[in-house]
Protein backbone atom coordinates (compact mmCIF):
# COMPACT_ATOMS: atom_id res chain seq x y z
CA UNK A 1 0.00 0.00 0.00
CA UNK A 2 1.17 3.54 -0.65
CA UNK A 3 0.16 6.91 0.67
CA UNK A 4 0.08 6.54 4.47
CA UNK A 5 3.78 6.78 5.30
CA UNK A 6 4.05 10.18 6.94
CA UNK A 7 0.92 11.31 5.08
CA UNK A 8 -1.09 14.08 6.75
CA UNK A 9 -4.29 13.00 4.98
CA UNK A 10 -3.90 9.47 6.34
CA UNK A 11 -3.20 11.05 9.72
CA UNK A 12 -6.44 13.00 9.46
CA UNK A 13 -8.37 9.81 8.67
CA UNK A 14 -6.72 8.18 11.70
CA UNK A 15 -7.73 11.08 13.94
CA UNK A 16 -11.31 11.09 12.66
CA UNK A 17 -11.58 7.30 13.05
CA UNK A 18 -10.46 7.63 16.65
CA UNK A 19 -13.10 10.31 17.27
CA UNK A 20 -15.79 8.18 15.60
CA UNK A 21 -14.89 5.34 17.98
CA UNK A 22 -15.53 7.61 20.95
CA UNK A 23 -12.03 8.60 22.06
CA UNK A 24 -11.98 12.36 22.61
CA UNK A 25 -8.18 12.64 22.70
CA UNK A 26 -5.14 10.88 21.31
CA UNK A 27 -3.98 10.13 24.84
CA UNK A 28 -7.27 8.37 25.68
CA UNK A 29 -6.93 6.05 22.68
CA UNK A 30 -3.24 5.38 23.28
CA UNK A 31 -3.92 4.53 26.92
CA UNK A 32 -6.85 2.21 26.08
CA UNK A 33 -4.87 0.20 23.52
CA UNK A 34 -1.43 0.37 25.12
CA UNK A 35 0.21 2.40 22.35
CA UNK A 36 3.10 4.81 23.01
CA UNK A 37 1.46 8.23 23.03
CA UNK A 38 4.33 10.01 21.28
CA UNK A 39 4.29 7.49 18.44
CA UNK A 40 0.54 7.52 18.01
CA UNK A 41 0.35 11.32 18.12
CA UNK A 42 3.06 11.53 15.45
CA UNK A 43 1.04 9.16 13.25
CA UNK A 44 -2.06 11.35 13.60
CA UNK A 45 0.03 14.38 12.71
CA UNK A 46 1.53 12.59 9.70
CA UNK A 47 5.05 13.28 10.90
CA UNK A 48 6.17 9.68 11.37
CA UNK A 49 5.98 6.64 9.09
CA UNK A 50 3.53 3.86 9.88
CA UNK A 51 4.34 0.19 9.58
CA UNK A 52 1.87 -2.22 8.02
CA UNK A 53 1.38 -3.81 11.45
CA UNK A 54 0.57 -0.45 13.03
CA UNK A 55 -1.88 0.39 10.25
CA UNK A 56 -3.74 -2.89 10.75
CA UNK A 57 -3.74 -2.42 14.53
CA UNK A 58 -5.29 1.04 14.19
CA UNK A 59 -7.85 -0.20 11.66
CA UNK A 60 -8.90 -3.03 13.96
CA UNK A 61 -9.06 -0.80 17.03
CA UNK A 62 -11.19 1.86 15.35
CA UNK A 63 -13.27 -0.53 13.23
CA UNK A 64 -12.40 0.87 9.80
CA UNK A 65 -10.95 -0.89 6.72
CA UNK A 66 -7.15 -0.71 6.51
CA UNK A 67 -7.32 0.21 2.82
CA UNK A 68 -9.41 3.26 3.60
CA UNK A 69 -7.37 4.27 6.64
CA UNK A 70 -4.09 4.02 4.74
CA UNK A 71 -5.00 5.16 1.25
CA UNK A 72 -8.52 6.57 1.37
CA UNK A 73 -9.91 3.78 -0.84
CA UNK A 74 -13.61 3.22 -0.19
CA UNK A 75 -15.06 -0.31 -0.17
CA UNK A 76 -17.99 -1.32 -2.42
CA UNK A 77 -20.24 -2.20 0.54
CA UNK A 78 -22.79 0.62 0.70
CA UNK A 79 -23.28 0.66 4.46
CA UNK A 80 -19.53 0.79 5.10
CA UNK A 81 -19.10 3.37 2.34
CA UNK A 82 -21.70 5.66 3.90
CA UNK A 83 -20.18 5.28 7.38
CA UNK A 84 -16.68 6.09 6.15
CA UNK A 85 -17.94 9.06 4.20
CA UNK A 86 -19.41 10.53 7.37
CA UNK A 87 -16.10 9.99 9.18
CA UNK A 88 -14.17 11.61 6.34
CA UNK A 89 -16.45 14.56 5.61
CA UNK A 90 -18.56 15.49 8.63
CA UNK A 91 -17.39 18.31 10.90
CA UNK A 92 -15.38 16.80 13.73
CA UNK A 93 -17.86 17.83 16.41
CA UNK A 94 -20.71 16.07 14.61
CA UNK A 95 -19.14 12.77 13.55
CA UNK A 96 -20.61 10.67 16.39
CA UNK A 97 -24.03 12.29 16.02
CA UNK A 98 -24.14 11.68 12.27
CA UNK A 99 -23.02 8.07 12.64
CA UNK A 100 -25.77 7.44 15.20
CA UNK A 101 -28.40 8.91 12.90
CA UNK A 102 -27.03 6.98 9.93
CA UNK A 103 -27.20 3.74 11.94
CA UNK A 104 -30.90 4.32 12.59
CA UNK A 105 -31.61 5.24 8.98
CA UNK A 106 -32.35 8.88 9.74
CA UNK A 107 -31.33 11.81 7.58
CA UNK A 108 -28.89 14.02 9.44
CA UNK A 109 -30.24 17.33 10.68
CA UNK A 110 -27.36 19.36 12.17
CA UNK A 111 -27.62 20.81 15.63
CA UNK A 112 -27.79 24.43 14.51
CA UNK A 113 -30.63 23.58 12.12
CA UNK A 114 -32.67 22.03 14.94
CA UNK A 115 -32.15 25.20 16.97
CA UNK A 116 -33.18 27.37 14.02
CA UNK A 117 -36.31 25.24 13.47
CA UNK A 118 -37.25 25.51 17.17
CA UNK A 119 -36.87 29.28 17.10
CA UNK A 120 -38.86 29.57 13.87
CA UNK A 121 -41.65 27.32 15.23
CA UNK A 122 -41.93 29.57 18.28
CA UNK A 123 -42.74 32.49 16.02
CA UNK A 124 -39.42 34.36 15.93
CA UNK A 125 -38.54 35.30 12.37
CA UNK A 126 -34.85 35.91 13.08
CA UNK A 127 -32.13 34.92 15.52
CA UNK A 128 -31.72 38.56 16.53
CA UNK A 129 -35.42 38.87 17.40
CA UNK A 130 -35.27 35.82 19.66
CA UNK A 131 -32.08 36.94 21.38
CA UNK A 132 -33.55 40.39 22.07
CA UNK A 133 -36.81 38.95 23.43
CA UNK A 134 -35.10 36.56 25.89
CA UNK A 135 -32.24 38.89 26.78
CA UNK A 136 -29.47 36.69 25.36
CA UNK A 137 -26.24 38.07 23.98
CA UNK A 138 -26.70 38.29 20.22
CA UNK A 139 -23.18 37.04 19.51
CA UNK A 140 -23.57 34.00 21.78
CA UNK A 141 -26.93 32.91 20.42
CA UNK A 142 -25.88 33.73 16.87
CA UNK A 143 -22.80 31.52 17.15
CA UNK A 144 -25.03 28.62 18.24
CA UNK A 145 -27.57 29.09 15.47
CA UNK A 146 -25.04 29.53 12.69
CA UNK A 147 -23.15 26.41 13.77
CA UNK A 148 -19.96 28.16 14.82
CA UNK A 149 -20.24 26.83 18.40
CA UNK A 150 -21.80 23.61 19.66
CA UNK A 151 -24.48 23.69 22.35
CA UNK A 152 -23.64 22.76 25.92
CA UNK A 153 -26.13 21.00 28.18
CA UNK A 154 -26.79 24.32 29.93
CA UNK A 155 -27.45 26.23 26.70
CA UNK A 156 -29.64 23.40 25.36
CA UNK A 157 -31.70 23.58 28.56
CA UNK A 158 -32.01 27.35 28.22
CA UNK A 159 -33.05 27.27 24.57
CA UNK A 160 -35.30 24.26 25.03
CA UNK A 161 -37.24 25.99 27.80
CA UNK A 162 -37.53 29.21 25.78
CA UNK A 163 -38.71 27.55 22.57
CA UNK A 164 -40.76 24.76 24.18
CA UNK A 165 -38.75 21.87 22.74
CA UNK A 166 -36.72 18.99 24.15
CA UNK A 167 -33.21 20.04 25.25
CA UNK A 168 -31.95 16.53 24.45
CA UNK A 169 -33.34 16.81 20.93
CA UNK A 170 -31.49 20.09 20.50
CA UNK A 171 -28.27 18.41 21.68
CA UNK A 172 -28.29 15.17 19.70
CA UNK A 173 -31.54 14.84 17.75
CA UNK A 174 -33.13 12.31 20.11
CA UNK A 175 -36.91 12.04 19.65
CA UNK A 176 -39.36 13.39 20.60
CA UNK A 177 -38.47 16.89 19.50
CA UNK A 178 -41.26 18.82 21.17
CA UNK A 179 -41.98 20.71 17.95
CA UNK A 180 -45.65 21.13 16.96
CA UNK A 181 -47.06 17.71 16.00
CA UNK A 182 -43.62 16.38 17.05
CA UNK A 183 -42.26 17.52 13.73
CA UNK A 184 -38.63 17.43 12.73
CA UNK A 185 -36.86 19.64 10.21
CA UNK A 186 -36.13 17.53 7.15
CA UNK A 187 -32.77 17.48 5.41
CA UNK A 188 -34.75 18.20 2.26
CA UNK A 189 -36.22 21.42 3.65
CA UNK A 190 -34.86 24.67 2.27
CA UNK A 191 -35.41 27.25 4.97
CA UNK A 192 -33.25 29.75 6.79
CA UNK A 193 -34.97 32.67 8.50
CA UNK A 194 -37.79 32.08 6.04
CA UNK A 195 -35.50 32.39 3.04
CA UNK A 196 -34.55 29.87 0.37
CA UNK A 197 -31.11 28.40 0.77
CA UNK A 198 -28.41 26.40 -0.96
CA UNK A 199 -28.31 22.82 0.32
CA UNK A 200 -25.36 20.43 0.37
CA UNK A 201 -25.46 16.63 0.17
CA UNK A 202 -25.53 16.25 3.96
CA UNK A 203 -28.65 18.37 4.20
CA UNK A 204 -27.15 21.58 5.56
CA UNK A 205 -28.11 25.04 4.39
CA UNK A 206 -24.81 26.68 3.65
CA UNK A 207 -25.84 30.24 2.88
CA UNK A 208 -29.08 32.11 2.24
CA UNK A 209 -29.88 33.10 -1.33
CA UNK A 210 -31.39 36.54 -1.80
CA UNK A 211 -34.67 37.04 -3.61
CA UNK A 212 -32.76 38.64 -6.49
CA UNK A 213 -30.70 35.46 -6.88
CA UNK A 214 -33.61 33.01 -7.05
CA UNK A 215 -33.65 33.06 -10.85
CA UNK A 216 -30.50 31.00 -11.09
CA UNK A 217 -29.15 27.60 -12.00
CA UNK A 218 -30.00 24.40 -10.13
CA UNK A 219 -27.22 21.79 -10.16
CA UNK A 220 -27.07 18.30 -8.58
CA UNK A 221 -24.65 17.60 -5.74
CA UNK A 222 -23.03 14.27 -6.55
CA UNK A 223 -21.99 11.87 -3.81
CA UNK A 224 -18.79 10.86 -5.61
CA UNK A 225 -16.82 11.55 -8.74
CA UNK A 226 -18.42 10.29 -11.99
CA UNK A 227 -17.44 6.75 -12.86
CA UNK A 228 -17.75 5.41 -9.32
CA UNK A 229 -20.77 4.77 -7.09
CA UNK A 230 -22.97 7.83 -7.55
CA UNK A 231 -26.11 9.27 -6.11
CA UNK A 232 -27.55 12.77 -6.00
CA UNK A 233 -27.68 13.82 -2.37
CA UNK A 234 -29.31 17.20 -2.96
CA UNK A 235 -29.29 20.15 -5.31
CA UNK A 236 -27.70 23.57 -5.16
CA UNK A 237 -29.60 26.64 -6.34
CA UNK A 238 -26.87 28.94 -7.61
CA UNK A 239 -27.17 32.61 -8.57
CA UNK A 240 -26.37 33.43 -12.15
CA UNK A 241 -23.62 35.71 -10.90
CA UNK A 242 -21.26 32.77 -10.29
CA UNK A 243 -22.21 30.72 -13.36
CA UNK A 244 -20.82 31.96 -16.71
CA UNK A 245 -23.68 32.59 -19.14
CA UNK A 246 -22.28 30.21 -21.73
CA UNK A 247 -22.33 27.38 -19.14
CA UNK A 248 -25.81 27.96 -17.71
CA UNK A 249 -27.38 25.23 -19.86
CA UNK A 250 -24.56 22.67 -19.57
CA UNK A 251 -24.48 19.58 -17.37
CA UNK A 252 -22.79 21.20 -14.35
CA UNK A 253 -22.58 19.42 -11.01
CA UNK A 254 -21.40 20.17 -7.48
CA UNK A 255 -18.88 17.92 -5.75
CA UNK A 256 -17.38 17.79 -2.26
CA UNK A 257 -13.59 17.69 -2.22
CA UNK A 258 -12.82 14.78 0.12
CA UNK A 259 -9.58 13.94 1.87
CA UNK A 260 -8.70 11.34 -0.74
CA UNK A 261 -8.08 14.04 -3.35
CA UNK A 262 -4.59 15.17 -4.23
CA UNK A 263 -5.19 18.88 -3.78
CA UNK A 264 -4.00 22.03 -5.54
CA UNK A 265 -5.14 25.57 -6.15
CA UNK A 266 -5.82 26.37 -2.51
CA UNK A 267 -8.64 23.81 -2.24
CA UNK A 268 -9.03 21.86 0.97
CA UNK A 269 -11.07 18.87 2.16
CA UNK A 270 -14.83 19.49 2.44
CA UNK A 271 -14.82 22.43 0.03
CA UNK A 272 -17.69 22.18 -2.45
CA UNK A 273 -16.79 23.00 -6.04
CA UNK A 274 -18.77 23.54 -9.24
CA UNK A 275 -17.57 21.27 -12.05
CA UNK A 276 -18.02 21.36 -15.81
CA UNK A 277 -17.81 17.67 -16.76
CA UNK A 278 -15.52 16.16 -19.39
CA UNK A 279 -14.32 19.45 -20.87
CA UNK A 280 -11.34 21.76 -20.45
CA UNK A 281 -12.60 25.25 -19.69
CA UNK A 282 -10.04 27.98 -20.28
CA UNK A 283 -11.17 30.05 -17.31
CA UNK A 284 -11.19 27.09 -14.90
CA UNK A 285 -9.51 27.50 -11.52
CA UNK A 286 -8.39 23.85 -11.57
CA UNK A 287 -9.03 20.48 -13.23
CA UNK A 288 -10.09 17.11 -11.80
CA UNK A 289 -8.65 13.86 -13.13
CA UNK A 290 -8.57 10.29 -11.88
CA UNK A 291 -5.18 8.59 -12.14
CA UNK A 292 -4.99 4.91 -11.15
CA UNK A 293 -8.18 5.30 -9.15
CA UNK A 294 -6.99 8.37 -7.23
CA UNK A 295 -8.80 11.68 -7.82
CA UNK A 296 -6.44 14.60 -8.37
CA UNK A 297 -6.96 18.33 -8.61
CA UNK A 298 -4.32 20.05 -10.71
CA UNK A 299 -3.71 23.45 -12.21
CA UNK A 300 -2.04 22.56 -15.50
CA UNK A 301 -3.97 21.40 -18.57
CA UNK A 302 -1.01 19.24 -19.49
CA UNK A 303 -1.44 17.01 -16.44
CA UNK A 304 -4.25 14.96 -17.83
CA UNK A 305 -5.06 12.33 -20.41
CA UNK A 306 -8.39 12.55 -22.18
CA UNK A 307 -9.68 9.34 -20.63
CA UNK A 308 -8.69 10.52 -17.12
CA UNK A 309 -10.35 13.94 -17.15
CA UNK A 310 -13.42 14.36 -14.93
CA UNK A 311 -13.93 18.03 -15.60
CA UNK A 312 -13.00 21.65 -14.98
CA UNK A 313 -13.51 23.33 -11.60
CA UNK A 314 -15.10 26.68 -12.43
CA UNK A 315 -16.05 27.92 -8.96
CA UNK A 316 -15.82 27.21 -5.24
CA UNK A 317 -19.40 27.41 -3.98
CA UNK A 318 -18.73 26.53 -0.35
CA UNK A 319 -15.59 26.89 1.73
CA UNK A 320 -15.17 24.28 4.46
CA UNK A 321 -14.95 25.42 8.05
CA UNK A 322 -11.44 25.48 9.52
CA UNK A 323 -11.48 23.98 13.03
CA UNK A 324 -8.69 24.90 15.43
CA UNK A 325 -8.05 23.68 18.97
CA UNK A 326 -6.26 25.28 21.88
CA UNK A 327 -5.89 22.03 23.86
CA UNK A 328 -5.19 18.35 23.29
CA UNK A 329 -6.56 17.77 19.74
CA UNK A 330 -9.82 15.86 19.66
Amino acid sequence: MRGYYGDTQAGSRLRRSRIAKGFVSASAAASAFGWPLATYSAHEAGSRAWSREQLEAYAAAFDVPAEWLGEGRYPPNRATFDRLRVIAEAPVAEIAERLAQLKHGKAHVPQWRRLSAARFAKGFSSAGQAAAFFGWKHSTYGSHENGQNRLTEASAQRYGKAFGVSPQWLLDGSAPSGLPNDGDPSSADIMHDGSPGAVDDLGEIRRPISIEDQKGVVVPHLSDIPGRRLSIGAHWSLPLSIVPKELADTNLFALTVTEEFELAGGLRPNDVVLVLPDLLYKQAIAYISVVEGDPQIHLSESRYHEDQLIGSVIAIIWRAHVVSFSHDPV
